[in-house]
């Protein structure tokens, strides 16, 4: 475990030093350490044995209780103490836990009443828990959305801006949203990205409405992708990007029919439930390698069932597929770069300070 279950907060390794007491009241029946503290004295005062071929040095006696051992703290004085409990380092952590300014308050959130998995780095969970024990990650129905909300009325014209996190473009480049509605293409609007080939010339719209800000897919072929932070479902044929790579979700297999008397094809035999299949797409829509896999299926760089080790912005262990009855689930495994969803065409979706959207090459962040 390397963070706690109650308030997200990292834990580290500590040693407690097991130490007899000598300001406490006196006890008629001595204790463990203080028999051996005794026993310890009256060795020191009694000579003992001589060592081998040195009759000016003591032996050194053996430790009295199990779990202790005796030192020499000078010439004829000795203490016995208990070792410390050793402690197990956590193999690893896979994430670094948010700030608790950020995980908000606890009171009031649903907490969840069966095991699951953490939204952040996927590891199981037991029920009934604030935060993630892997990550600190805050569970419950509302977890990571309860606290993104601003006060009603706070998101107005020239209140937000986006921040050029990578792109065609020098990073940390801000465009102000000083506007109502404000476009956003390769050509048209007031956020241009004339030098992206992927980008139509109207590709996006970003709205302010009743003090929230919306973006709208304007039908483009490269479409709008959000950065996830909670699992989403997908709907077969759904788009998603990791790193510079564009995947889709095409459909389930469902797991293998009892067999029949009747012949059956030879072939290879099939994983037993359900398959996910997920198809690489290359630049310009031309279709890439099919994947089949059970679920659920990790997707990474170094680990996992679908491995795209040529791309430096996908992590090791990046996103998990798994079985869900409309589709799928996709979800963040705590990568540095996020995974991104497309929005349908033509669809719309709210953002809140701190949110990550993907126009073709170029990603912005709402501040």
């Amino acid at each position: 475990m390397t963070a706690c279950r109650s308030c997200g907060e990292t834990l580290t390794a500590a040693l407690w030093l097991a130490s007899p007491s000598f300001d406490g009241p006196a006890s008629s029946t001595p204790g463990p350490m203080e028999t051996a503290e005794r026993s310890a004295s009256t060795r020191s005062a009694t000579p003992g044995p001589t060592a081998a071929g040195d009759p000016g040095r003591l032996a050194t006696p053996g430790p009295s209780t199990p779990g202790e051992r005796t030192v020499f703290r000078g010439f004829g004085e000795q203490t016995a103490f208990r070792e410390a409990p050793q402690i197990e380092a956590p193999d690893r952590i896979l994430a670094r836990p948010a700030p608790l300014h950020t995980l908000g308050p606890v009171d009031g959130v649903d907490l969840p009443s069966v095991p699951g998995n953490c939204p952040r780095c996927g590891r199981s969970h037991p029920a009934r828990l604030h935060f993630c024990p892997s990550c600190g990650m805050r569970l419950g129905s509302d977890a990571g959305r309860a606290t993104r909300r601003p006060p009603a009325g706070l998101l107005a014209p020239g209140s937000v801006k986006l921040v050029l996190l990578r792109g065609l473009g020098a990073s940390g480049t801000a465009f102000p949203l000083r506007e109502e509605h404000t476009e956003a293409g390769r050509t048209v609007g007031a956020l241009r990205f004339p030098s992206d080939d992927t980008l139509s010339p109207l590709a996006a719209t970003f709205s302010y409405r009743g003090g929230r800000l919306f973006v709208r897919d304007e039908g483009g072929p490269s479409g709008v992708f959000i950065r996830l932070l909670l699992p989403e479902v997908l709907r077969e044929g759904a788009w998603f990007s990791i790193g510079d790579k564009l995947l889709r979700f095409l459909d389930r297999v469902p797991p293998p029919q009892p067999s029949h008397p009747a012949p059956r094809l030879l072939g290879s035999a099939r994983p037993a439930g359900t398959l996910l299949r997920i198809q690489l797409v290359h630049l310009g829509g031309i279709p890439g390698r099919i994947f089949s896999r059970p679920a659920p299926v990790r997707i990474g760089r170094a680990l996992g069932e679908i491995l795209l080790t040529d791309d430096p912005f996908i992590s090791a262990r990046h996103c998990e597929l798994d079985h869900d009855p409309s589709g799928a689930i996709l979800r963040d495994l705590g990568s540095s770069n996020g995974s991104f969803l497309r929005l349908p065409p033509n669809g719309e979706r709210e953002l809140y300070p701190g949110d990550t959207v993907r126009l073709g090459r170029n990603i912005l962040r709402v501040e």
